[in-house]
C-alpha cells in the first residue's frame, strides 16, 4: 500500500517549533535544509549591508531585510530569501512575523541542498507573484545571474563575473563591485 504524503498546511508550519535550521514551505511541502555555510554567509552579509548602507544615505526608497525572515506567497508559499528589498510603495506587505506579499528585489545564494528549488519552483513563484528582480548566486562560479521576472522570468537579463559592478533600477545609484562581495577566497 503506497502513503500518499498530504501538503502541510499555513498554520502547521506555523505551529512548528522555533529553529536555528533554515525551513521554507514550498507548494505545500516542508524543505529543511542545514545551515548555510561560511562563504555563503559572507556573500549574504556584504549583500544585505550594501544595500542597507545604500538605504541608510536614501531611507525614503525603502527596507531591506536578511534570512530568516520569511516572505508568504498565494498558495503554501513561505520563502526565506537570502536577502530581500521592499520599495517603499510596498512597505504595507511587511507584519511583524513575516512579510505577505512579494519583495521588490529576491537575492538567493545557491547551496547545493537547495540550488534546484532557488533556481526552480521559488524562481516561478516570485515570477508569478509579482517580485521584480531576483539576483541568483553562485558561489563556485562567483557569478551573480540577474533576472528582471517581469521581463524573461526564465533567461537572466544577464551574468556578472567577479570583475563586473550590480546595478539596479530598483535603487537608483546603488553600485556593488562584486569583488568586494567575492572577494577573498574562503
Amino acid at each position: 500500500m503506497k502513503t500518499i504524503e498530504r501538503p502541510m498546511t499555513l498554520e502547521e508550519f506555523d505551529a512548528l517549533p522555533e529553529s536555528n535550521r533554515p525551513a521554507q514551505l514550498i507548494e505545500g511541502h516542508l524543505v529543511g535544509a542545514p545551515a548555510p555555510d561560511r562563504f555563503h554567509q559572507r556573500l549574504s552579509g556584504a549583500i544585505y549591508v550594501a544595500v542597507y548602507l545604500h538605504l541608510e544615505a536614501h531611507p525614503d526608497r525603502g527596507e531591506v531585510y536578511q534570512a530568516p525572515f520569511e516572505v508568504q506567497f498565494p498558495g503554501v508559499n513561505v520563502y526565506q530569501p537570502d536577502v530581500m528589498f521592499f520599495t517603499r510603495a510596498h512597505l504595507g506587505r511587511l507584519t511583524d512575523k513575516r512579510a505577505v506579499g512579494a519583495p521588490d528585489l529576491v537575492v538567493e545564494i545557491l547551496s547545493p541542498s537547495t540550488a534546484r528549488y532557488d533556481t526552480g519552483k521559488k524562481r516561478e513563484v516570485y515570477a508569478r507573484f509579482g517580485v521584480a528582480e531576483l539576483w541568483i548566486v553562485d558561489p563556485p562560479r562567483r557569478s551573480v545571474s540577474v533576472y528582471g521576472l517581469g521581463q524573461d522570468p526564465d533567461q537572466p537579463l544577464r551574468v556578472l563575473k567577479h570583475s563586473d559592478v550590480l546595478r539596479t533600477a530598483l535603487l537608483p545609484g546603488f553600485e556593488l563591485p562584486l569583488s568586494r562581495v567575492f572577494g577573498r577566497e574562503h
